[in-house]
């Protein structure tokens, strides 16, 4: 009994402990209207444009939005624990959803990104991956670490969940950024998952020297507007939010070898 014991108390604070690995944001604790500013989230002075709204999220639920103003950007306030070690990896991710307005005539149009920066990240650095419309009623993204950008995907606007080329909104699609770290640099991965959880387009930036996130211990998310009114976008909305690393953390391997031991001298 008392062995049985020893490890739910050790699996609570395992889970406790692993929770610090993961930051996630679903909008579900703000009142309709809420700044999404300040709660949860940092940004530069007056780059507050974001809102929480009813009906803005994933199946009806809370979600924040955005008018496709351009160059809002938000950074979680909460971090997790960078890549110290060739293999680990640092992921950020969310569902999205956005809506064109009547314009037309548009070539490689970035939109917004979605990526990772640290406190040592100024403009320009970290980690961008931006969704672009590529053509007129087809969008694909632009990945880039600091050095190389590279296009990829070229998915028509009905892939998306779109009724139309213009005057039209997207279903909820996804897009996730995993930076692991290599043995030489870092490997950017950027995926575009489409509306059955399916990805529908990825590109991977191997070697990366990442110098504004290779000398941080902590790495943020972000999600920045950019250019989204340059490439026709009328709307951003944003709902499941998750911020995660695959890194052990030392207290949960201590206790693990802690538990261990008393389990066998309990033996």
């Amino acid at each position: 009994m008392k062995r049985t014991l020893l490890v739910m108390a050790l699996a609570a604070v395992l889970a406790a402990s692993a929770s610090a690995g993961t930051v996630t944001h679903d909008f579900e604790s703000f009142t309709n209207g809420q700044v999404v500013l300040g709660n949860g989230w940092n940004s530069n002075a007056g780059w507050d444009a974001w809102w929480a709204y009813e009906g803005n999220g994933v199946d009806g639920s809370k979600g924040a939005t955005n008018p496709a103003s351009n160059w809002y950007k938000l950074v979680t306030a909460d971090g997790v624990a960078a890549p110290t070690a060739v293999g680990e990896f640092v992921t950020f991710e969310s569902s999205l959803k956005f809506s064109v307005g009547s314009g037309t005539g548009y070539t490689n149009a970035y939109g917004w990104n979605l990526g990772l920066i640290s406190e040592n990240t100024g403009a320009g650095g970290g980690v961008d991956a931006s969704f672009t419309r590529r053509a007129d009623g087809f969008y694909g993204f632009a990945t880039v670490g600091e050095q190389a950008w590279q296009w990829a995907g070229w998915q028509s606007h009905s892939s998306l969940g779109m009724a139309g080329v213009t005057d039209s909104s997207s279903d909820w699609i996804g897009q996730r950024v995993t930076v692991t770290m290599a043995a030489s640099g870092y490997d950017v991965l950027n995926e575009l998952i489409g509306i059955d959880g399916s990805v529908l387009a990825s590109a991977l930036n191997a070697g990366q020297a990442l110098p504004t996130l290779a000398g941080a211990s902590t790495w943020y998310g972000k999600v920045h507007t950019q250019d989204m009114g340059a490439a026709g976008m009328t709307y951003l909305s944003m709902d499941n939010v998750v911020l995660t690393n695959e890194i052990p953390e030392p207290a949960s391997m201590a206790l693990l070898g802690l538990g261990a031991l008393l389990l066998r001298r309990k033996k």
